[in-house]
Formats: structure tokens, C-alpha cells, sequence
């Protein structure tokens, strides 16, 4: 009998043991989605005098506009997330996949419980409409920003806005350097959002968003915006083409991201400006069609391992280096008649390690190639070029404030060499050797053998 006793024992203490590490790895899962099942369930009373409490406003220099709304939504237990949204037509409004909970993230889900707006309004605390029905919800939303192919949502509302402006989304696509502004609501505390209207030129080929390379990729990057609490949602307006909708706020920057570019690269030259990521209106289908702007563009492979690719390929330094060493080479090829150089990219010593090269930093080797032009040598031994400079230069690689890798050249000034060799046997062996004097001291500093002619 205590035998039996002390195997039960043991059995329900192994199944509360298991009961445990499964039950914190579920909870864990649960938060990560902004989620605590663990707690009392919100009352529709709590829900609703919490609703009682949200305010809206705009804020001073800033328009006022109807067509946009703060959204609150109810994630369960107590939680509450702030959004933007704007309206597509008068009974409809656009927001971000990631702004609705799990369960909301489905065509035809009802919103009425969960979401609310609230429209700015003169002299009041703003106008508060419901909202009814999840018409079309993102299924290509993922957690990293970068590899979303669309986060976009509509929603129907619980009565139409006939009195409300609305804005339209076009399929033009965003260009690089393309002055937009971002219309958002920034919710200031747990109760007061403002109407805050940014502008933030947009970014392509950027470290922080790579696969931005062009008008019609899935995403974009706007730069010289910080992401605010409330974001999540905010349209992306060209005022030049009608106040049309161009793309949608998604989410910020990666902090690693901005950490690693900040602390760890070294590259920046003027530091990094704040960076906002969304959603690109070229390829996100609407209710309204399903077209996209370029078929190939839209459709092209996210993934982690395009990103690195990407962001490898940007801080290669053999193609960054390559303008400014091919402009060295035509000088010196133009600079004399007689020899054709060699340029060579040698690393500068790792200031960590000095064992170690540092690619960032490159200097430049000069040697004798060959011989390119025997006609114009003048037959005699030995044949000397006066005062021939060689140029001294140092390639870095940068990056801007945008993040866009950048190559520059240091000009280290010139070394003056007198250059000896026999144009006699170039002619008869078609090679001889080349003599570099110092110009000043009549030395020598180096010798090259064989230095034949150029085939």
C-alpha cells in the first residue's frame, strides 16, 4: 500500500512538472502575440468605459482631416493596441493586417466587439463609430517586417461617413527620393491620440530595407520619420498627384538593425536618420481590384537569405571601388606614352588587430605592366621619363544617413619619380627592366624585371 502511495505520488508530481514546462512555453507563445489568456476576461462594461475615456485631436500647424481615425482594439484581457486608419470610401477604412488581433485576421470576421474608431472632430473629444465586418484581411502577413509581402486590411464600418472625405489608393508605385507624407495618429498616453502629419521622403537600396530597390517592390522605407505609438495603419500620401495613397505604415525599424549601423559598423559619416517600413499600394490587393503595378517586381522572392544577399552585396568593396580605380587607370593611361600600369587594392591593417586586413580602407599599389607604345621610343640607352608623379590615393567605404553605402577617395597627394628602362631592349626582346629614381636623392626605390610588351 505505501508502495502504491509513493508511485502515485511521483506520477502527479512528474504530470504537474510536464503541466508546467508545456504551460510556460504556451504562455510564452501567448504574449508574443500581445495575448494573456492566463487572467480574467475584460467585461463588455470595462470595455466599454474604457472606450468612454479616448480622445482625438490635431495637433497645432496641422489640418484636421475627416478621413482619418485613431482605432483602438481590444486584444483580450485588458490589452488594448493603437492604430491608424484612413477611409477608402464612406462606409470603409484601411489599416494594417498587424493592427487586428489573431482572430481578426480572417474575411468576414466580426469586428463589432473588438475595434472602434474614433474621427477627429472640432471642439470635442472626436466622433466614435464601430466597426462591423473584417472585409479583407493580408493572409501574407508575417512577423518581420522586411519579408511582408502586404499588410493591409479593410474594414467595414457600423454606419457610413457620406460627409467624409476619403482618400484613393493608386498603383503608381513610390520612387526613390519621392516627397510623401505620412498622416498618423499618435496616441500620447491611454487615452489622448494626436493628428500628426510627417513628411518622410522615400528610400530605396538602404541597409535598413534592402529589398526596396524599386517603385514597384512590396515594401517601402521612408526615412526622416520617427514611428510613434499608433502608426500601425497610417497612409502614405503623395499631395502632388490628388492626394493620393501611395503605401501604408507598417511598423519601425529594426532596433538590431539601427544598433549594429550606430555601434558596430562604423560606417556612418553623419549618423542614421529615424526610418519608418510599410506596405507598397504598387502590389497590395484592395476590395477595390487586384491589379499591381509590375508583375515581376511585386511578385520577386522575400526572404532572410535575400536579405543578406542583398545587404552582403551592398558592402562589397571590389564593385564600390571600382569607379574610382578604372578613373585612375584611364589618367595614368593618358598621363604617359610609354607604360601601361597595374593597380592593385591593398587593405590597411585592422586598428583592433593589426594582423588582421581591414577592407574598409584601401590603399592603392601602382606597378609597371608593360610596354605599350615602341614607335614612339626614341632609339636610344637608356630612354629616362622626368618627373613622373604617381599618384597616391586611399579608397573608404561609408554609408550615408540613409543608410546607402557609399565609397569615397582620399587624395594623399603625389610621388615624383625620374623612370629609367632600355628602349633598346624593349625593341630587340620585347621586355627590359624599369628603374624608379627618386627625383630629389637620385636613389633608387624600386626595381621591376622583365616588364615586358603589351600584347
Amino acid at each position: 500500500m505505501t508502495r502504491r502511495k509513493s508511485k502515485l505520488i511521483f506520477t502527479c508530481a512528474l504530470l504537474s512538472c510536464l503541466i508546467g514546462i508545456f504551460g510556460c512555453g504556451k504562455k510564452a507563445e501567448e504574449n508574443k502575440n500581445d495575448e494573456v489568456k492566463n487572467t480574467q476576461p475584460i467585461t463588455p462594461e470595462e470595455t466599454e468605459a474604457y472606450m468612454q475615456k479616448q480622445s482625438i485631436s490635431c495637433g497645432e500647424n496641422s489640418i484636421c482631416p475627416s478621413y482619418i481615425a485613431k482605432i483602438v482594439v481590444s486584444t483580450g484581457a485588458g490589452k488594448f493596441r493603437f492604430c491608424t486608419g484612413f477611409l477608402t470610401d464612406d462606409n470603409t477604412l484601411a489599416t494594417s493586417t498587424s493592427c487586428l488581433p489573431p482572430l481578426l485576421r480572417l474575411n468576414g470576421a466580426d469586428c463589432s466587439r473588438d475595434v472602434f474608431f474614433f474621427f477627429p472632430k472640432a471642439f470635442s473629444k472626436g466622433q466614435r463609430v464601430g466597426c462591423k465586418t473584417v472585409l479583407q484581411a493580408s493572409d501574407n502577413y508575417g512577423n518581420d517586417p522586411l519579408l511582408n509581402r502586404e499588410d493591409v486590411a479593410f474594414l467595414k464600418l457600423d454606419k457610413p461617413q457620406p460627409f467624409k472625405r476619403t482618400l484613393r489608393i493608386i498603383r503608381d508605385g513610390l520612387p526613390s527620393n519621392k516627397a510623401v507624407t505620412v498622416v498618423a495618429v499618435e496616441q500620447l498616453d491611454e487615452e489622448n491620440g494626436v493628428v500628426k502629419e510627417l513628411e518622410c521622403p522615400s528610400v530605396h537600396n538602404s541597409y535598413v530595407h534592402p529589398l526596396v530597390t524599386s517603385e514597384f517592390s512590396p515594401g517601402i522605407s521612408l526615412a526622416g520619420c520617427a514611428f510613434g505609438r499608433g502608426f500601425t495603419g497610417a497612409p502614405v500620401i503623395d499631395w502632388k498627384n490628388n492626394s493620393r495613397v501611395r503605401g501604408m505604415v507598417t511598423s519601425p525599424m529594426d532596433p538590431e538593425t539601427r544598433r549594429y549601423l550606430i555601434e558596430v559598423s562604423k560606417l556612418l559619416t553623419n549618423g542614421l536618420k529615424e526610418f519608418v517600413l510599410g506596405t507598397n499600394f504598387a502590389c497590395a490587393p484592395t476590395i477595390y481590384d487586384t491589379n499591381v503595378g509590375e508583375e515581376k517586381e511585386c511578385g520577386k522572392e522575400l526572404t532572410e537569405y535575400q536579405v543578406e544577399k542583398l545587404r552582403s552585396a551592398m558592402l562589397a568593396t571590389t564593385p564600390l571601388f571600382a569607379e574610382f580605380r578604372t578613373r585612375l587607370e584611364n589618367a595614368l593611361e593618358t598621363g604617359n606614352k610609354f607604360i601601361r600600369y597595374a593597380l592593385k587594392l591593398i587593405p590597411t591593417p585592422n586598428p583592433k588587430d593589426p594582423t588582421k586586413p581591414n577592407y574598409d580602407i584601401q590603399s592603392i599599389e601602382i606597378t609597371p605592366k608593360c610596354f605599350k607604345d615602341l614607335t614612339s621610343m626614341i632609339n636610344k640607352n637608356p630612354q629616362t621619363i622626368y618627373d613622373f608623379r604617381l599618384p597616391r590615393r586611399t579608397f573608404k567605404k561609408t554609408m550615408d544617413d540613409l543608410g546607402r553605402v557609399q565609397g569615397s577617395e582620399i587624395d594623399n597627394g603625389n610621388l615624383i619619380f625620374n623612370i629609367n628602362f632600355n628602349a633598346k631592349d624593349v625593341k630587340r626582346n620585347r621586355q627590359s627592366p624599369i628603374y624608379f629614381w627618386d627625383r630629389m636623392t637620385g636613389n633608387t626605390q624600386e626595381t621591376f624585371l622583365n616588364v615586358p610588351v603589351c600584347e
